[in-house]
């Protein structure tokens, strides 16, 4: 006989809150002709078993965002303002 019923469910864990999340990211680099600002004022969150997709324009920001939040950003020609929490 064909077993129909539903696969079980997968354990549940606890919440734990988010893992990361970002408050009033600005990141600036240095250049010959001063300060230019990458990324101004971003705060988003992301919780355990979501998906992020980051969507904009050309030069928007997304790749400054994407690698300051993994800690990418080039060590000494960045400057952040409430850094990332983890």
């Amino acid at each position: 006989m064909l077993d129909t019923s539903p696969p079980p469910s997968p354990s549940v864990q606890p919440e734990t809150g988010p893992i990361a999340r970002i408050e009033n990211l600005r990141v600036s680099f240095q250049t010959k002709d001063g300060p230019v600002v990458g990324v101004q004022d971003i705060s988003f969150t992301i919780n355990p078993g979501e998906t992020v997709c980051v969507v904009g324009e050309s030069g928007s920001g997304k790749s400054v965002s994407s690698l300051s939040l993994m800690r990418l950003v080039e060590y000494g020609r960045r400057n952040f303002w409430r850094a990332p929490h983890f």
